[in-house]
């Protein structure tokens, strides 16, 4: 079996070919270079038709007000829940008085020593109790001290309001991460976000279950106010800011007006606009459970809502003001049609002078006093010290106490079982169904049927081997560019193996030349969005970047219910129909060959397809696990299956292939830096239990 030579045959010499002598797309014709994102796309817009057919059956305002119990509750499953309400213990740190108003430093405790930096501005003229406006900031290194943030918080103090701003996680004073010179590691703001927010995703958790949190527990702070009357609540937000404040309309009812800035814009126009944005903003499955931005505001229906909008935004303007449209209609169905509204600016992105005067006049409408003519005054802001609430400037190296991190390690802890007993053939299928089970549903799994059009494109021959340049259909729309290599002499059927790695089908040619010399028919592949078929969208750095353009199509398919990495076993398993079509393979032993991100792959493919007669997973990831109980991690989340913590692992996927032929090869840690011998044994035993019990043991190779 040609299984067993793999391992022998991989060297680190890099690809020698001319791209042209090994590229296979140029002969496809009419081929589609965003055939991934096209792909995506049109199960966005199924799936939007279905959401269109749910809204326009709703004829009554009672079917106005289920539907918004249906978004407010998918919004809290998708987030993973609200959390625990637990003592503030807030304090204030420092005063600043100022005319018109003072300034208290404060800081609390969302959760548990998870400390909280605030600054409330106080009117210090008329009396009291005030309206209170809560302040979630947007992506500003500096948080809450970001200039055009305080102009906003001075200005709603000077007529009247007690506003709370406070520091996100990962900006400000909250930054999770840090390096020895106090800054993050990973990057602040979006950079930390992403990161954590990925392995949230992992563990069935979305970050914005944090950033709201944090919210609510500002409101219970303002409640407990004597200067605050609670029932006159305003939220206001820019950016991330208006993020926060669409979930916190969407969840909370002590909101009585809400204004998001700079966020609100549909979906599917922010798809279309190919912008990335952070896992807070990405809910899973968002579309397929036919939830939009309009969806989450009309929550607050009749209470009212106003959309502030930049024209030249990267958050499309066009889906701003579909929203809103959408919004009128669930408005007028309660009955308060003027309760809702669009104010546009011909500016960019950023919370400006005229989205500010803007929120301050539907504020006043609504809490306090009409002010049609109102205008900015003059504002001298703070410096940023000014405004600190820690002595270092960093909660975690003023206060220590709690982190993303922490929080998440928890959670993952508590849903990791430990390894199964597999000592008998019935617990081997019984696991092997349960995993099967877990991996179909988590990756939305349906087995691609249909006709391949396999066309062999051009064939060469090369020094004793035979070189095929072959497209096949994987699904509508996908064509899977492939090159099969067989040696000369070699006669009958042959076994076949399916060759995927993470940086194409021709990285290593030298590879795939010595597999088939040893007797195999190599089908070296591209599985969609991989190799020569990866976008060639123009995209802000590397393709791969945490912002690249890799990143927003795995985001976007685990919205719509199909994460990426199930997407591209489908083309494995297109693959091994080709393979076993073909007139010189040996349907009887067709192995799976792959490396980086393609070992994964693989590993999902063959527990899925039982035709798989072998595996062989180099440089795959030891597990998932590893991502969710380390801080620091280096995988792309292309890997990633989210929910999977809990519900099985890379291991639970070997230990589902017994008694089939694996073989782990330079196993990766976390980092992506060779792992521990014992570490892999110690992940692995399950499986070799597994083998074991069904009489295979010879067969399981671990490195």
């Amino acid at each position: 079996m040609v299984w067993y030579m793999c391992m022998t045959l991989f060297g680190a010499t890099p690809a020698d070919d001319p791209v042209d002598q090994c590229a296979v797309v140029p002969l496809i014709e009419d081929y589609e270079p965003e055939q991934l994102f096209l792909s995506l796309m049109r199960v966005t817009e199924e799936q939007y038709a279905e959401r269109a057919t749910t809204l326009d059956a709703l004829d009554s305002a009672d079917a106005w007000r289920q539907r918004q119990e249906y978004v407010r509750e998918t919004l809290i499953d998708m987030m993973g829940g609200l959390p625990e309400r637990t003592p503030l213990n807030p304090r204030v740190v420092g005063v600043l008085e100022r005319d018109g108003y003072r300034v208290e430093n404060v800081i609390f405790e969302s959760r548990p020593e998870f400390y909280v930096t605030a600054n409330v501005y106080v009117p210090t003229r008329g009396a009291g109790p005030y309206p209170a406006l809560l302040s979630p900031c947007g992506h500003s290194h500096n948080g809450k001290a970001y200039e055009g943030y305080q102009r906003a918080y001075i200005s709603a103090a000077k007529q009247g309001y007690v506003v709370l701003a406070f520091d996100p996680i990962s900006q400000g004073e909250r930054l999770q991460i840090l390096d020895e010179s106090g800054g993050s590691v990973i990057g602040i703001g979006t950079g930390e976000h992403c990161h954590q927010g990925n392995q949230g995703y992992l563990i069935g958790l979305n970050l914005a279950q944090i950033r709201i949190g944090d919210a609510m527990r500002c409101l219970d702070y303002l409640e407990s106010r004597e200067d605050v009357d609670a029932t006159r609540f305003g939220v206001m937000g820019n950016s991330g800011g208006g993020t926060v404040t669409t979930y916190l309309c969407a969840v909370d009812p002590r909101v009585a007006v809400g204004s998001p800035n700079c966020y609100i814009t549909t979906l599917r126009r922010r798809f279309l606009s190919r912008v990335t944005a952070d896992p807070e903003q990405n809910f899973i499955p968002q579309i397929a459970r036919g939830i939009d931005h309009s969806d989450l505001l009309s929550v607050m229906a009749p209470r009212p809502v106003q959309i502030g909008a930049a024209i030249r935004d990267f958050f499309p303007i066009e889906g701003a003001r579909e929203a809103h449209k959408e919004l009128e209609r669930a408005y007028a169905a309660v009955d308060a049609p003027d309760a809702v509204e669009i104010v546009e600016v011909d500016e960019q992105h950023g919370f400006t002078l005229g989205l500010r005067e803007a929120m301050i006049r539907w504020m006043n409408l609504h809490l306090q006093h009409p002010t049609p003519d109102y205008t900015e005054p003059e504002i001298g802001v703070e410096e940023d010290a000014a405004l600190q609430c820690t002595e270092t400037g960093q909660v975690l190296t003023s206060l220590g106490g709690t982190t993303v991190f922490d929080i998440y390690r928890e959670a993952a802890t508590a849903r990791i079982s430990p390894a199964a007993s597999l000592g008998d053939a019935g617990a081997v299928d019984g696991h092997r169904d349960a995993t099967l089970a877990s991996v179909q549903g988590l990756l939305g799994w349906e087995r691609p049927e249909g006709p391949l059009h396999a066309q062999t494109l051009e064939t060469r021959s090369e020094d004793g081997l035979r070189v095929e340049k072959v497209v096949f259909t994987s699904e509508a729309g996908i064509h899977v560019p492939t090159l099969v290599v067989r040696a000369d002499g070699h006669e009958g059927r042959l076994p076949a193996v399916v060759y995927v790695h993470e940086d194409g089908k021709s990285a290593d040619m030298d590879s795939v030349r010595r597999l088939a010399r040893n007797g195999a028919v190599v089908i070296a592949i591209d599985p969609r969005g991989m190799g020569e078929t990866k976008s060639r969208h123009d995209h802000r750095g590397d393709y791969y970047a945490r912002y690249g353009v890799e990143t927003d199509l795995t985001y976007t398919s685990f919205m719509i219910g199909l994460p990426l990495l199930g997407l591209r076993a489908r083309d494995i398993v297109r693959a091994v129909d080709y393979a076993v079509s073909r007139d010189d393979v040996d349907p009887s032993d067709v192995s799976l060959l792959g490396v980086g991100l393609g070992a994964a792959m693989a590993l999902h493919a063959a527990l899925l397809d039982v035709r798989v007669s072998a595996v062989t997973a180099r440089r795959s990831l030891i597990s998932y696990k590893s991502l969710a109980l380390n801080e620091l991690y280096d995988c792309h989340v292309n890997v990633m299956v989210p929910g999977v913590i809990g519900r099985y692992d890379l291991s639970d996927l070997v230990a589902g292939i017994a008694p089939r032929p694996v073989r782990l090869a330079e196993t990766l840690d976390h980092m992506k830096t060779p792992a521990d011998t014992k570490a892999i044994e110690a992940e692995y035993a399950m499986c070799r239990a597994a083998y074991s019990a069904l009489g295979a043991e010879g067969v399981l190779h671990l490195q």
